[in-house]
């Protein structure tokens, strides 16, 4: 019996790798500025008036990030994309 061509197993749903991906790198760099920006806070003992998230990060912190982690996200995925063309 030939155990390589068994039709009987189902194959799991295919994910679409590279929007997963270039998720997981969008959050990554937004992940990275934070941590980034926890550290010279504290370093500088300079922490704002008014904290949203952890008593360390304002709104502008927060939109500053997800700005850095778009345009860099954005900027990779057109990196790649000139580079497949190739």
């Amino acid at each position: 019996m030939d155990e390589s061509n068994n039709s009987n197993q189902s194959t799991p749903p295919k994910v679409p790798q590279k929007g997963f991906r270039e998720l997981l790198y969008g959050i990554g760099v937004f992940c990275v500025f934070m941590a980034l920006t926890f550290l010279l806070r504290l370093i500088a003992h300079q922490f704002p008036e008014n904290p949203i998230l952890f008593g360390v990060f304002q709104k502008n912190d927060l939109l500053m990030g997800l700005a850095i982690a778009i345009i860099l996200t954005y900027s990779r995925h057109l990196k790649r994309n000139i580079g497949n063309k190739k």
